[in-house]
């Protein structure tokens, strides 16, 4: 046979087994990849030991690119290198055996790697080291945590981790997103999850169950959203109708401090007193006289009064007023007032609540002049002086009736029967109670 034939027969070959080979990569790199995929995933492998398999198959010398648990395109090629260079199919998957030879790899480059920043933390006072250890402890108390089901605490170790410092596994936003979810913070929670669904992708351990939290999280975080809506919005028409009352009970408080009252009435006081009355007698041919003790119950005085008041109002707003004394609102007297004896002038009426000067009951004096704004959304005083005291002292002293009764709103008198004035008193209550609750 001629040299010529030899070759050509020997290049035929050559182009045949190619051919072969490359059918052959073809077929598993088409039909045997979701085979190829499952099996892999049934490994079950963590974040961990992928970042522990590409710093193996880096120490080989095969770049998988940045160690970050991720299998993409560069982790796929470097592993599809690492099979051809031991003579096995470059499927770019592993199986159990693969797996098991590189995380070897990995694991020696990670003594190393540790080794090495072991000698550089003892020229740092063991303070790298410390860090180490409260890292694995936080997560330690971290997992424990989630065991248990207690997601506060949970939160807490996170926060510690995070206070250390450096990177963090992407789980640690799961673990977050998982606590935050279980604390009924369902914003967060989804914000969390989705920031570990974008640094795993579909090949996270915990994707498919980051993307069922994410789901309930988004409907519960809309439910509570409409929740609150309705609740401000029953606030809102709650609050309206107070305002409306709060309004109302001032109109009506107005009108009731705004009657004139007027009318006269008379006081006596009543004692037991002792006569010396004259009596003789015919003794010894002779009258003798002396004096008998009679005791007797008599009037001691009887003390005369009128009244009149009259308190004007001007609006301002529809809850601040201004009380208008200019004309001196009529003549009354206080609830703490008293009778006294002035000299031989007979009994006059001693007003101290409001400050009137000692005044005969004849020549009343009139109130102060005197104008004041109230704004019965701010603080406001208002008090009854209380029954039997208004201007009746008590005692032995006999009141009419219809005697007046005073109480006051910021210092000005209003005075009028008994049942008005309850009347004024009650308003002003419910109008302050009012006021606080729209204050709150």
């Amino acid at each position: 046979m001629s040299s010529s034939r030899v070759v050509l027969l020997l290049v035929i070959g050559v182009l045949l087994w190619t051919s072969a080979g490359l059918s052959q990569e073809v077929a598993v790199q088409s039909g045997g990849t979701a085979a190829l995929e499952s099996a892999e995933a049934s490994l079950e492998l963590s974040r961990s030991e992928r970042r522990r398999i590409q710093m193996g198959l880096a120490a080989q010398g095969f770049d998988p690119g940045p160690a970050d648990g991720l299998f993409g395109r560069g982790t796929r090629g470097a592993i599809r290198e690492w099979q051809a260079s031991r003579g096995e199919a470059a499927t770019g998957y592993l199986d159990a055996d693969a797996a098991k030879a590189l995380l070897a790899a990995g694991e020696q480059r990670e003594a190393a790697s540790a080794a090495e920043q072991q000698a550089r933390s003892t020229n740092d006072e063991g303070t790298d080291s410390g860090t180490e250890i409260l890292r694995d402890k936080y997560i330690l108390g971290l997992s424990r945590a989630l065991k248990a089901d207690d997601y506060p605490k949970a939160l807490g170790f996170i926060e510690k981790l995070e206070e250390l410092g450096g990177d963090l596994p992407p789980s640690v936003d799961y673990f977050r997103g998982e606590a935050y979810f279980h604390t009924e913070r369902y914003d967060e929670a989804t914000r969390a999850l989705k920031r570990y669904v974008e640094k795993t992708g579909r090949e996270g351990r915990y994707y498919q169950k980051s993307l069922e939290l994410m789901l309930v999280a988004e409907e519960k975080a809309e439910a509570e959203r409409v929740a609150r809506a309705a609740r401000a919005k029953a606030e809102a028409e709650a609050r309206e109708k107070t305002e409306t009352l709060f309004k109302q009970e001032i109109e009506w408080l107005v009108a009731l401090i705004s009657v004139p009252y007027s009318g006269s009435g008379s006081a006596k006081e009543t004692g037991i007193v002792t006569r010396n009355i004259p009596h003789c007698r015919w003794i010894n041919n002779r009258d003798v006289c002396g004096y008998k003790r009679k005791r007797e119950i008599e009037t001691i005085a009887r003390v005369k009064y009128n009244y009149h008041h009259r308190l004007r109002i001007k609006w301002h707003t529809p809850t601040r007023v201004e009380l208008i004394c200019t004309d001196g609102c009529g003549s009354v007297y206080s609830g703490k007032g008293r009778y006294y004896k002035d000299g031989n002038r007979g009994y006059s009426y001693k007003v101290e609540q409001l400050r009137i000067p000692h005044t005969k009951i004849a020549h009343p004096s009139k109130w102060p002049k005197r104008n004041g704004i109230v704004d019965f959304t701010k603080q406001f005083s208002f008090w009854h002086f209380g029954l039997n005291r208004m201007p009746c002292p008590g005692g032995n002293v006999t009141c009419p009736d219809n005697r007046p009764y005073v109480m006051h709103l910021n210092g000005f008198p209003i005075v009028h029967e008994k049942s008005h004035i309850e009347k004024i008193h009650n308003k002003l209550y419910n109008i302050d109670d009012l006021a606080e609750r729209l204050r709150r």
